[in-house]
């Protein structure tokens, strides 16, 4: 017989039973929660909160962070603290047992354990916290019958899901902030950033000389980022440097993150390996929860219900939304509530390759990824159509947000050769890739589909080299667009794909025209691609090779002719509600009205075409129209108003990577300083332009809306650069060589700064200090209260090189605050020159 449960007086009126590793503890926090600690420690002692319940995935650090903060709190309660593990627990019903044990009674039979805890604890004022109660869900309700029977009590809960009680306060938990791998790593900055903090104090605990390099910067920002900025999975991560260097470290994890071992003898079972963490929580869920998670693992950056409805209803059946609502709570994945209102679901990724290797392992694996292409084919053919009207902007945000979706669904059906698949998604995707400035990852994706093995038929085949011609075209890659195109007319011609064809002439009459220079051959392309969307009833086709019909007609001097065929055109998209479209046929038409001399016209084309172009998703052809808007400020001798024409070009050019661009931009920031007198600077941006069209072998690419051949632009800078050669004399070949021999990237950054009412840096008077003429003006904008992104919107640069200009002035007057900027700033009183 059992003996009944007897209270047994606690030892201390101040008790603290947390065992708190000194690991987690700097100074009552740790590292990378300060935050996080605090705020928890704040919702403790509101008099009106009694369960607080930290939600969060697994090894996110919620019991670490439940006993820091409850530790920090031990002089708060007046009968102390109490730490009560449950991990060992299955049976709801145990849960008060288990708790008296832990308050320090023992096992009484007779009497049940929740009555003989609730006297105990009826006049004590304390605090319990209850690590894992993810696997004994149901013993909310007996906890809220506790607290309701003892006034002074308060819980504190770690959990993968919340308890779901009306009195309960949920503290969510994520992942630590990580670095970001598009910008530069810095070691110093790692240790700013509390994933890479958090590794490098591990580190240094295991290897006390460990110490950043450049190289090993990078590798520990991408550890970290690889392990999503679990605390877990870091601290196991860091714990391996004295076997194996980060840098051989990151390359292991591309490969898997599940390989990491915890050598700590005193961590319990489940938390030795990345692996066994996510396991231990997944063997908790029932059968179709765990069905759902391995389904739902072949997504790629989130997804939405109807998705996982689509690929997993085969595995889970109808139970998909209560499963994945399940999995939400339990915090295996992460509910994303989107701008429009609807909710995106994503996995932690070190919880889906976890989720992946098990549905390998069960043989599930091929027939989730091909549901998952079929469906992202379905989605893309949805799509397309609507790219082109007033849903557009709704659509393209919807694939954008799937962008790593279709790019899985394409790797697949590539790497099982599945190509007429790939193939029928490519061609989906084109006009998305096209319209939205995603033109080489479009092209490369679909040049691997036409060269790999096996081939394809015809049709598809013409369709495909179509596509990844038109995005060939779009980045200045003139040969293969001609081969490409050349090539899909006539296969498609051959297979009478009237639906494919109609756009493959029109691509085809761009080379005509551009490459090839045959506007004859060009308009007759256009008519007949206008002819064959006729045929197949796309009043939208229709109008956009109109539109290009009336270009061709311009090329050929039938300048009435171009103007009332564009019109035309223009009223077709303003009757479908295209604005996008419309905006690109504005610029179109005002490029023309500037080749035949008519600026002002030209100019309030361009403007409205600029106007919508940047609020429409497209970069392309607003770079093109805000270059031909400097041109006609050239023109009209308004020499400073072309500069943020050209400096927005520049920009542009440099963030869809397109070379040839970047030099035309950067000599025609040089033509607009030699027309300011700037001689020296002038002949130094030239000189780099030109340098960087030697290197490219590049031929311009403007010539798409300007109807030149594209060697013209870049022979007017040459012409210009004789000019400078004969103002500057001997001069000129210091300036020539500086130019001639920069970097890419400082030769952007000088041109993007170069203002017309200033002196450049090497000039710069002594008394202005050690800051560069733009890190001054960034300093200024700062004095005036504005964000990075507005400072980057008002110089028109990068906000990522304005974060770096930043960082700069900080180290150069050794400060440490933005505010110290601004108070820098306004003591000198700078400010931004107008032009």
């Amino acid at each position: 017989m059992q003996e009944p449960l007897r209270a047994v007086p606690v030892a201390s009126s101040r008790r603290a039973d947390l065992a708190v590793p000194a690991a987690f503890i700097r100074s009552t926090s740790f590292l990378g929660r300060d935050r996080e600690v605090t705020a928890l420690s704040e919702v403790l002692l509101r008099e009106e909160v009694r369960l607080v319940t930290v939600v969060g995935p697994p090894g996110v650090g919620k019991t670490s962070l439940a006993k820091v903060a409850a530790g920090i709190l031990v002089g708060e309660f007046a009968d102390g603290l109490t730490f009560v593990d449950l991990s060992p627990v299955r049976d709801s019903a145990l849960v008060l047992t288990v708790i008296a044990h832990g308050v320090g009674l023992s096992d009484a039979g007779g009497r049940p354990a929740g009555i003989v805890l609730a006297e105990y604890l009826r006049d004590a004022d304390t605090l319990l916290v209850l690590d894992n109660l993810e696997q004994v869900i149901d013993c909310a309700p007996a906890l809220a019958d506790l607290l309701g029977r003892c006034p002074g009590l308060k819980l504190l809960g770690t959990s993968r899901e919340p308890l779901h009680l009306d009195m309960e306060r949920q503290f969510p938990l994520r992942p630590l902030p990580v670095p970001d791998l598009s910008a530069r790593i810095r070691p110093a900055d790692l240790v700013r950033v509390a994933a890479t903090a958090l590794f490098i104090d591990r580190a240094r605990m295991i290897q006390p000389e460990f110490a950043l390099t450049e190289t090993r910067a990078a590798s520990v920002a991408e550890i970290c980022v690889r392990l999503d900025g679990l605390p877990l999975a870091i601290e196991m991560a860091a714990a391996q440097v004295k076997f194996i260097t980060p840098e051989a470290m990151a390359r292991e994890l591309e490969r898997s993150s599940g390989s990491l071992t915890a050598p700590a003898r005193n961590l319990p079972d489940r938390h030795r390996t990345l692996r066994a963490c996510i396991g231990w929580s997944y063997e908790l869920l029932p059968p179709t929860e765990q069905a759902l998670l391995r389904s739902v693992a072949v997504f790629r950056g989130g997804f939405t219900l109807e998705a996982a409805e689509a690929v997993a209803g085969g595995a889970v059946g109808p139970q998909v939304r209560g499963a994945l609502s399940a999995l939400v709570d339990k915090s295996l994945v992460n509910a994303i509530p989107q701008p429009d209102g609807t909710t995106r679901f994503a996995l932690l990724e070190s919880i889906r390759e976890f989720a992946l290797e098990r549905l390998d392992a069960g043989g599930e694996s091929r027939g989730a990824k091909e549901r998952h292409a079929e469906y992202f084919l379905g989605l893309a053919r949805r799509a397309d159509p609507l790219l082109r009207g007033p849903e557009q902007d709704g659509w393209a945000a919807r694939l954008t947000s799937d962008q790593d979706n279709f790019r899985a669904a394409l790797e697949w059906a590539i790497d099982t050769g599945d190509l007429t698949r790939a193939a029928a998604l490519g061609w989906e995707l084109h006009w998305f890739w096209y319209g939205y400035g995603h033109n080489r990852e479009g092209r490369e994706w679909l040049a691997r589909i036409f060269s790999s093995a096996g081939g394809l038929p015809d049709r598809e085949r013409g369709r495909v080299l179509a596509a990844a011609g038109v995005l060939a075209w779009s980045l200045g890659e003139h040969g293969e667009a001609d081969r490409w195109l050349d090539e899909a007319v006539q296969l498609l011609r051959e297979a009478r794909d009237a639906e494919a064809l109609a756009p493959a002439l029109h691509y085809f009459g761009h080379v005509l025209d551009l490459v090839r220079g045959d506007q004859r051959a060009a308009l007759a392309a256009f008519e007949e691609s206008v002819a064959f969307f006729r045929t197949i009833g796309d009043p939208w086709g229709v109008s956009f090779s109109s539109n290009c019909s009336g270009l061709a007609l311009a090329g050929l001097g039938e300048l009435d002719r171009a103007v009332a065929r564009m019109e035309e055109a223009h009223a077709g998209y303003q009757r479908l509600g295209e604005r996008r479209m419309l905006a690109w046929g504005w610029a179109d038409l005002g490029t023309v009205l500037s080749d035949h001399g008519d600026l002002d016209r030209a100019k309030r084309y361009l403007q409205d075409s600029v106007s919508v172009l940047r609020t429409a998703g497209t970069s392309v052809r607003r770079m093109w129209a805000v270059a031909e808007l400097g041109d006609i400020a050239v023109r009209q001798q308004d020499h400073a108003r072309a500069l943020p024409f050209y400096k927005e070009y520049l920009i542009l050019a440099r963030e869809l990577g397109s070379r040839p661009e970047i030099a035309l931009a950067i000599g025609d920031i040089g033509v607009v300083a030699w027309l300011l007198g700037r001689a020296y600077e002038a002949a130094r941006l030239i000189a780099a332009a030109e340098r960087l069209h030697q290197t490219l072998d590049a031929r311009d690419a403007k010539g798409a809306p300007s109807g030149g051949a594209p060697s013209k632009r870049r022979q007017f800078h040459q012409q210009t650069a004789d000019e400078i050669r004969g103002a500057l004399g001997a001069g000129f070949d210091a300036a020539w060589r500086e130019g001639d021999t920069a970097k890419l990237d400082e030769i952007v950054e000088d041109a993007l700064a170069f203002e017309p009412d200033r002196r450049g840096q090497a000039e710069r008077r002594p008394e202005e200090g050690p800051l560069s003429p733009r890190e001054r003006e960034v300093a200024a904008l700062i004095a005036q209260g504005l964000s990075n992104r507005e400072i980057a919107r008002t110089l028109l640069i990068g906000h990522r090189t304005v974060a770096t200009h930043v960082q700069g002035i900080l180290n150069k007057l050794g400060l440490d605050r933005r505010a110290q900027i601004a108070a820098w700033a306004v003591a000198r009183g700078l400010h931004v020159p107008a032009f």
